[in-house]
Formats: structure tokens, C-alpha cells, sequence
């Protein structure tokens, strides 16, 4: 997953939503585990 700088596409603004919705990886992981790295990753993009 590509990060950037603040006020860029791919960085939320701070208190914005984002959408979550892996659907299938075949032989990989399930959706719900996928969710929770994208998650991560977000998280540790854009800490609280």
C-alpha cells in the first residue's frame, strides 16, 4: 500500500471515513483477516 503525504488522494484528512471491503483472496487470506491489515496499515498511515 502506497502512503503519502498529508492533504494527498491517498491519505484521509484527519476525522475522515474510510471504507474497508476485501472480498476474496483465494488460497490467502480470508476477507476479514485482509480488513484487518488494511486497517493496520491505515492506522499506522495516519495515527489517531
Amino acid at each position: 500500500m502506497a502512503v503519502s503525504s498529508p492533504g494527498s488522494p491517498l491519505v484521509p484528512p484527519q476525522g475522515g471515513h474510510v471504507l474497508l471491503a476485501p472480498d476474496r483472496f483465494k488460497g490467502s487470506l480470508t476477507a476479514p483477516e485482509v480488513a484487518r491489515h488494511l486497517a493496520s496499515g491505515l492506522r499506522r498511515a495516519r495515527p489517531a
